[in-house]
């Protein structure tokens, strides 16, 4: 039975998205990609075709993209401390937790069959989430006789830590030389997410002080793009 062709047009992306707890299978006879056209790999694949072609001309996208996505938002900030009682200090709210680990990048391994044009690759885990900020110190309760100096507003909670960066799936390619054709990978993402801000101080007299910042999540290291020539079968 002969396989469907894949145009991927130009200005427009083709996505592979997950059907399932199974690696999705992909089957093409010939496949082109068009000027700022990109195949994204948003799932563990494995994808196959007779021929494939990147169109020659200028492009800012990937020809192909298995780069992990990017957390849209910080981890929540923290709540704010509890205010004083009477004649008492405001309370430091907790530091909150370590945020989310960066979005996995996927696994997957390509026959691309006979080769032509200048292929971009994009590849890496997602950034590490931007932690959250700390919370507000609570402020000081009111003095408890009339003329004596109010207490001390409670310190900002320390920010949360980032995330570390996440981890990136082995992606193996084999391809049939034609000559024409050329390879072109770059690592993107796999940042660790940077602290959250410390909070700012209760009302006081003093005021308290304003929490310390998080510290950023670790980078992850990527493991190499594994691409193969292979010879043309007779």
């Amino acid at each position: 039975m002969p396989h469907a062709d894949l145009t991927v047009a130009a200005g427009t992306t083709y996505s592979i998205t997950s059907q399932g707890p199974a690696p999705v299978v992909c089957i093409f006879n010939n496949v082109i990609v068009e000027q700022n056209a990109s195949i994204v790999f948003e799932c563990d694949c494995s994808f196959t075709c007779q021929q494939f072609t990147q169109v020659t001309g200028t492009s800012t996208v990937p020809t192909l993209n298995f780069a992990g996505t990017s957390w849209p938002a910080p981890a929540p900030a923290a709540a704010s401390g509890a205010n004083g009682a009477r004649g008492q200090d405001g309370q430091t709210p907790p530091t909150p937790p370590k945020a989310a680990k960066g979005q996995p990048g996927p696994v997957a391994t390509l026959n691309l069959g006979s080769c032509t044009g200048p292929i971009t690759i994009y590849y890496g885990g997602g950034d590490g989430q931007q932690g959250a900020a700390g919370g507000k110190g609570g402020n000081a309760g009111p003095p408890d006789t009339a003329g004596k100096p109010g207490a001390r507003g409670g310190n900002g909670g320390n920010g949360g830590d980032g995330g570390n960066g996440g981890d990136t799936g082995q992606i193996t390619i084999y391809y049939i030389s034609t000559g024409q054709e050329s390879f072109t990978t770059t690592q993107v993402g796999c940042a660790g997410g940077s602290g959250g801000v410390g909070g700012q101080p209760g009302q006081g007299q003093p005021t308290g002080d304003p929490g310390q910042p998080g510290q950023a999540g670790n980078a992850s290291v990527p493991p190499n793009i594994i691409l193969t020539k292979e010879q043309p079968s007779l």
